[in-house]
């Protein structure tokens, strides 16, 4: 008996804490950079709404040709120009993950983009991130 009143002590309690709990889903999108020396070296993504208030971005790459003596940077920016939101980041893996915190706020439903440059050789990524 007392098995089962715990069970349904427990079985309430966790409903009731999944009520409390509102599940914050960032937004997905895909980018891929195309970045040549002869052609400026650097390159944006699409503009990523966010769909949370946390302030910080999750930025993949899955494939590309970054090799370890190039120096590739990323950075998070407005969706207007090239205001820093981020630090920047070298970019020294084809299949990584890499964690931005925003240095300016950018709250629910406020858009920015990544910036993405290269200073030796010409390269070519893409991935996914969440903003």
């Amino acid at each position: 008996m007392k098995v089962f009143k715990f069970f349904k002590v427990a079985l309430v309690t966790g409903a009731l804490a999944a009520m409390m709990v509102v599940p914050a889903f960032a937004s997905k999108q895909n980018y891929s950079f195309d970045l040549l020396i002869e052609d400026g070296n650097a390159g944006h993504s699409s503009v990523n709404y966010k769909t949370d208030n946390e302030q910080r971005a999750y930025v993949y790459t899955t494939s590309g040709n970054i090799v370890s003596s190039d120096r590739v940077l990323m950075q998070i920016v407005s969706p207007y120009d090239d205001t820093a939101y981020t630090g920047s980041k070298q970019i020294t893996s084809n299949s990584g993950r890499y964690l931005f915190d925003y240095t300016t706020y950018v709250g629910k439903d406020g858009g920015s983009r990544i910036y993405a440059i290269t200073y030796k050789y010409d390269v070519k990524m893409s991935g996914y991130w969440y903003s």
